[in-house]
């Protein structure tokens, strides 16, 4: 059986973002942003029922959790179909947790209440049509690093960078205004790095990083950078070459098809 170079390298050991996260080089639990990245695939004649699924019931349901302080906040993406990953997976979802909070599954939320007067089995039959739809490809844990975000600004297009990193000078570099420098020097609007703890991140060819570079639109993506040299000199001259710091295994292109308020 052939298996995909994604899954391969998955198995080997085994949207605009809505918050700042600010990271901080040592932190307490309490202080850590836990962030969950769901990876799916749908096949392509159920990819229509599915979003509507996720979008008009999910959607609602995850709103409610961060409304009640499960949450704060989460995102659903599909992938661009022009995306080198898009044959891996087709959509991700984004955990965003309360800090110090790594999983909302214990938060009690009042679900019932979203929805009134469906009746237990008809949530239940929509939670297995949900599963039927999709193939579960990946849920990695994360915490957040840093990010920036443009103010007023929406990353209605995300870029994934799957990366791994080769020192913790790039991690380094990140926690000193990172994303600030190349949101300001590129038609990017938030950029945001994302450190992968579960362990399949220690293997040797698994991805243990992740960099996101948010755009209004996929024209942005083609725009060119115009960075200052004397910052970009700095950053060099400090941490090194990022192609010295990490190995970008590979991307996803994605947009944004729903997002909750954030908490």
């Amino acid at each position: 059986m052939k298996i995909s170079k994604f899954k391969l390298s998955l198995i080997s050991l085994t949207l605009s973002f809505i918050t700042i996260l600010n990271g901080q080089e040592e932190t307490s639990d309490s202080e850590t942003r836990y962030v969950t990245f769901g990876f799916y695939k749908v096949d392509e004649n159920k990819r229509s029922e599915y979003e509507t699924l996720m979008t008009d019931f999910f959607g609602p349901l995850m709103q409610k959790r961060v409304d009640e302080g499960c949450l704060a906040g989460w995102l659903f993406r599909r992938v661009h179909p022009n995306s080198s990953l898009f044959n891996e997976f087709t959509h991700l979802t984004i955990d965003i947790m309360p800090y110090g909070e790594k999983t909302y599954q214990s938060c009690d939320a009042n679900l019932d209440e979203v929805f009134e007067g469906l009746s237990k089995n008809l949530r239940e039959f929509v939670w297995k049509q949900r599963n039927s739809f999709r193939k579960v490809i990946l849920r990695a844990q994360t915490t957040g690093v840093t990010g920036f975000t443009e103010s007023g600004k929406s990353a209605q297009i995300a870029v994934y960078n799957f990366t791994k990193t080769l020192t913790p000078m790039y991690e380094k570099k990140h926690l000193d205004n990172f994303g600030e420098f190349i949101v300001s020097g590129s038609s990017r609007v938030a950029w945001y790095a994302f450190k992968r703890i579960d362990p399949t991140a220690w293997a040797s060819k698994e991805w243990d990083y992740l960099t996101v570079d948010g755009y209004e639109n996929l024209q942005q993506l083609n725009e060119p950078s115009q960075f200052s040299n004397e910052k970009l000199q700095y950053y060099n001259e400090k941490y090194g070459l990022g192609s010295e710091q990490r190995d970008i295994m590979s991307r996803a292109v994605t947009e944004l098809i729903f997002g909750t308020k954030v908490r």
